[in-house]
């Protein structure tokens, strides 16, 4: 430590080795990088792969979807703007259904950036004229299947 209460290092890369002392002391190899004990917000161990559902407990579950192309101008969507030709429900009432996305232009939108109540689409920015408007509804069902 200098006199301006910083510490210098200086080494030279071809003649460092690194040394985990938490490595060592677990009896791992100076080698391995494991987080030290307790930062996991840290170090994020990897998620648990998911287990497949046992036989005869998948849920049933139904999708909709309402499709439509932005004219440019409107910032709302209705049931009348569908695009039947492409198999296009009716604008869903959110409180019948478990989970809503938006996708404009075929990304998927946060939450914060519409609305959606029943028969009706409301988006915060003009999409451009011509991009496609996708708003899917999942339904999942509780009972076992059969």
């Amino acid at each position: 430590m200098n006199g301006d209460n910083v510490i210098r290092i200086t080494s030279k890369p071809w003649s460092s080795k690194l040394k985990f002392e938490y490595a060592q002391a677990s009896g791992l190899t100076s080698g391995s990088i494991w987080p030290p004990p307790g930062c996991a917000l840290i170090f994020p161990v990897p998620p648990v792969p998911p287990t497949p559902p046992e036989t005869g407990k998948v849920l049933r579950v139904e999708t909709f979807q309402f499709i439509t192309r932005s004219d440019g101008v409107k910032s709302t969507y209705t049931n009348e703007n569908a695009l039947p030709q492409y198999g296009s429900s009716d604008i869903l009432d959110p409180a019948t259904v478990s989970y809503t996305n938006l996708f404009i232009n075929g990304v998927l939108q946060p939450l914060i950036v519409y609305k959606v109540s029943a028969g009706a689409l409301t988006i915060d920015e003009v999409p451009v004229d011509g991009v496609p408007i996708t708003l899917q509804f999942i339904r999942i069902f509780h009972a076992e299947m059969g």
